[in-house]
């Protein structure tokens, strides 16, 4: 499966699952990122050093992630799980496949430890359903 056709199966699998998601503030997305990385076993797999970067909207089109950095667009993607969806590609230094296998199991591990099983849960028939390779 082509590297675009798997990424849009996956945002189309969040964009469901998340559709009804609350908007965080700028001290509340912060909050939740340090909560997460300062997750012992987060620190145990990953290591420290992360850093988010908050950006207005004539900087990017969208948020994105660099190895252990992570920046978050200032619109809809100011939640939990695009927090999560950073992270998930901020912990390895990936040039291929962003969205590969890999990835879709560190999300969904993110998601189910530090949101809620249920979310998992959906989201896994989410990936299921749109044939996401995971």
């Amino acid at each position: 499966m082509s590297e675009k056709l798997q990424a849009k199966r996956v945002y189309k699998s969040e964009n469901f699952v998340f559709s009804d998601e609350k908007l965080l503030s700028e001290i509340q997305l912060k909050i939740f990122f340090l909560k997460v990385i300062g997750d012992n076993e987060f620190i145990a797999k990953y290591g420290y050093d992360f850093q988010i970067f908050l950006c207005g909207t004539g900087l990017f089109d969208y948020s994105f992630a660099g190895y252990k950095e992570i920046y978050m667009l200032k619109n809809e993607h100011w939640t939990m799980s695009s927090v999560l969806h950073e992270l998930a590609h901020s912990v390895k230094r990936v040039r291929k496949n962003p969205h590969g296998k890999a990835f879709c199991n560190r999300y969904l591990y993110f998601i189910r430890k530090y949101l809620s099983e249920e979310k998992s849960e959906q989201l896994k028939i989410q990936f299921k359903k749109n044939k996401v390779s995971f």
